[in-house]
């Protein structure tokens, strides 16, 4: 077998929808952070969705694009920018300012000791604390799934509270049916509004839907939307169109619903022993969310459903009017509106009490709890309440077994009324006995993914005549819908937490660990403000290196398979290619960081002074950076007498005049050059007849502004931050001077460009010998 690559054909790929990407904002001043960001997760996929970036290089220019109006998933937000502090104002400015809680914030700083994370993450409202050097491609693809999911799922609930809203809208329409055909009728016409589509119209022509109970064999139409209208009147099975029929056999086999990839169907069965189904289909694919909110609203339906059923069994021999015309209809609307609207802004706890206190009033009955499903101590399920309104006041809470009660099946999400006689009917329990309770009706609290959270229930000491019955149920049913959203989103909270609290922990032993490093107190001030500058290079090297070994592994695979496909070959490629460039590049500028830095610390004692022919030498120096300065278009000129010699510490020196020609290569010709850099060098004795060396440095470009001249030897100080400043230079220069027995200054008289003056003492370099 030879080893020649066979390339397969580029046939054209096979089309498919495409999901809108998650909008990803990066705020960061380093060029190189974006660039290694967007070159490792190209290929990152969630949910079936790719990513799309959006890059600002300040805060201030994050927050025009957040002014705008643009909404994001995730935004990754370095801390410190054009202030020290810029990135954690930014995050007070959208949570705050903007009110914007959805959107997930995670920080990557290469200077942790400038934030701290014990202290950011307690005072400001961000989910994740990343530190740039920790980030590998597998640690930010982690990053990426976590803020993801969890932005998703905010927006779910969100969604899912949206719809319970339309939900209540839509109910006093429900309320209105005097019989169960009416209640199916409206509850078909009321799909399309649940799902967020508005109007009858739209219903019809987004949503075909059909309701029917099968009961000894046959089948009875109970309501028809009009894309069904063919099966009004049809009893048997048989009849049913094929996709119709498979659905609600599946039903009656699983004993549950289902979705299927464009229908939704429903499944209901009565204790005896009577089926109800739901059919919806749709013409276009539901998303996840939609599907949920149509499972939480079948849950609860369902249960007002099988009383109305009962109800219209028993009405049968004994007609009743469920409300008189007017005041039934007045009764539920002002019950709904008054109870959302006392709600509306309640959250928790509080949520709870009112929700409590106003059904009780509502319905005009003496108890309603709201309780969550617990396991007992003996093994059995039981209610711990929330909130228990007691007719005038809040009773205690307490925690009671769900055993021998109305609703001792409530995890099978059965709903329970006892219209009168609830005592006869379950004489051993006994807080029935002490609320000296006659009537009761029970609702279980059903979240997203089909699970039992809770109860909602309402006891009277007087039987509940059939004037009330509907409505109860109904505002029940809603709102056991609502308070279930709400246990679900306090369950993620506490989730959230506890993950903030192991984090807490952890952080506080690092901090812990961290004391032993203080020996280092001398360069501690020097280290804080260079690590930001060191640690973004590293940090990306780190990335890119992660990602390169990612790609490698992916073009082994590639490359052992029968065939190899030329474009994604050469795509893998360009990315090995990006990622290589990217860890040389930044290395190379952590690697002079590194060296300006030592600059700082080292012990000159190691230091030799040697002899120099000074014109040479700083040709050589000169010479050593011509392709900075060819690039920027700058020429040197060079101003020294041929014959000057000198004795001087020459690494000092030679990093003097390197750091004078970068700093004029980098910002004194913002437009680019041509440019002139000048530097002329001459000995004077000064009154005591000690020989002192001037240099004059000076360049022909724009200058510098008042503002700027009174920092210019500041550490740390740059106009170039994010574009490979790294405000180290100037500093550096007055450094070595100074540790020269030195002076330098700026050249007051200079008419244009930047122009500095140099004196080295040349008497206390003249007794050492190389």
């Amino acid at each position: 077998m030879d080893d020649d690559m066979l390339f397969d054909d580029e046939a054209a790929a096979e089309a498919r929808p495409r999901l809108p990407p998650w909008q990803v904002l990066i705020v960061d001043d380093e060029e190189a952070v974006h660039q290694v960001t967007k070159l490792v997760m190209s290929d990152f996929e969630f949910d079936g969705r790719p990513l799309h970036f959006t890059d600002c290089y300040s805060g201030a220019e994050a927050r025009e694009v957040l002014g705008r109006g643009a909404e994001f998933a995730l935004i990754l937000l370095d801390v410190v920018m054009e202030s020290e502090h810029a990135g954690l104002d930014l995050v007070r400015h959208i949570r705050e300012e903007l009110g914007n809680i959805s959107v997930r914030i995670v920080l990557r700083t290469g200077q942790p000791g400038q934030a701290p994370q014990a202290y950011v993450l307690k005072a400001y409202d961000i989910n994740d604390y990343r530190e740039k050097t920790d980030l590998t491609h597998a640690k930010l693809s982690v990053v990426f799934y976590s803020a993801l999911r969890g932005y998703r799922d905010l927006m779910r609930l969100e969604r899912a509270r949206s719809g319970l809203r339309r939900t209540i809208d839509a109910i006093t329409q429900v309320c209105e049916a005097e019989n169960l055909p009416h209640f199916c009728s409206a509850v078909l016409d009321q799909a399309g509004a649940l799902l967020g589509h508005g109007g009858e119209g739209v219903c019809a022509s987004r949503v075909d839907a059909y309701a029917a109970v099968a009961r000894q064999g046959g089948l009875k139409v109970l309501a028809v939307t009009p894309g069904f209208a063919a099966l009004q009147g049809e009893s048997k099975m048989e009849g049913l169109p094929p996709e119709v029929r498979a659905a609600f056999e599946r039903c009656m086999q699983e004993r549950h619903g289902h979705h299927g990839d464009l229908h939704h169907a429903s499944y209901h069965r009565t204790r005896d022993g009577s089926e109800s189904f739901l059919y919806m289909a749709f013409s276009a694919p539901l998303r996840a969310e939609d599907r949920e909110l149509l499972s939480l609203f079948s849950a609860n339906v369902a249960v007002t459903y099988e009383k109305l059923q009962q109800r219209e069994e028993t009405m049968s021999t004994k007609p009743v009017s469920l409300f008189e015309e007017s005041d039934g209809r007045i009764l539920a609307e002002a019950a709904l509106r008054s109870i959302t609207a006392s709600t509306a802004r309640a959250r928790g706890d509080d949520f709870l009490r009112i929700l409590v206190r106003d059904l009780g009033q509502a319905l005009d009955v003496r108890y309603v709890i709201a309780g969550r499903v617990i396991l007992m101590d003996d093994g059995g399920e039981g209610i711990r309440t929330l909130a228990v309104w007691g007719g005038e006041d809040y009773l205690p809470n307490m925690d009671y077994s769900l055993k021998h009660t109305p609703c001792q099946d409530v995890t099978d999400q059965s709903m329970c009324f006892h219209g009168c006689g609830i005592q006869a009917d379950y004489p051993e329990d006994t807080l029935l006995v002490d609320m000296q309770a006659e009537s009761y009706i029970g609702m279980p609290m059903v979240d997203t993914e089909g699970k039992t959270l809770g109860i909602l229930s309402a006891l009277d000491t007087r039987p509940i005549d059939e004037n009330k019955r509907l409505l109860a149920l109904s505002l029940l049913s809603i709102f056991a819908a609502r308070c279930a959203a709400e246990l679900q989103h306090q369950d993620r909270e506490a989730l959230l937490e506890e993950k903030v609290q192991q984090r807490t922990e952890a952080l506080r032993a690092a901090q812990a660990n961290m004391v032993e490093q203080e020996k280092m107190a001398a360069l501690g001030a020097l280290v804080a403000g260079v690590a930001h500058e060191v640690n973004t290079p590293v940090g990306v090297a780190v990335t890119a290196a992660s990602g390169l070994a990612s790609y490698a592994e992916q073009m082994v695979s590639m490359l052992s398979g029968e065939k190899v496909s030329r474009s994604e070959l050469t795509g893998l490629a360009t990315r090995l290619k990006g990622a290589a460039g990217l860890v040389e590049q930044n290395l190379a500028r952590a690697a002079q960081l590194i060296g300006n830095f030592k600059q700082l610390a080292v012990d000159q004692g190691t230091e030799h002074i040697s002899e120099l022919v000074l014109h040479e030498y700083v040709q050589g120096v000169v010479s050593a950076h011509s392709p900075e300065l060819r690039k920027a278009q700058i020429e040197a000129k060079i101003e020294i007498a041929p014959q000057l010699r000198v004795r001087l510490p020459a690494g000092k020196f030679s990093q003097v005049l390197s750091n004078l020609l970068m700093n004029s290569a980098k910002h004194a010709y913002p437009d680019g050059g041509p440019g002139q850099v000048r530097i002329a060098a001459r000995l004077e004795e000064d009154e005591g007849g000690a020989p002192w060396l001037h240099v004059h440095f000076a360049d022909d470009g724009i200058g510098l502004a008042p503002g700027i001249r009174e920092r210019v030897f500041e550490p740390f100080f740059t106009t170039k931050r994010g574009q490979g400043g790294s405000g180290l230079g100037m500093h550096i220069v007055y450094t070595i001077v100074h540790q020269m027995g030195g002076q330098v200054a700026l050249d007051d008289q200079a008419e244009r460009g930047c122009a500095l003056k140099v004196k080295l003492p040349l008497a206390r370099f003249a007794a050492n010998v190389e």
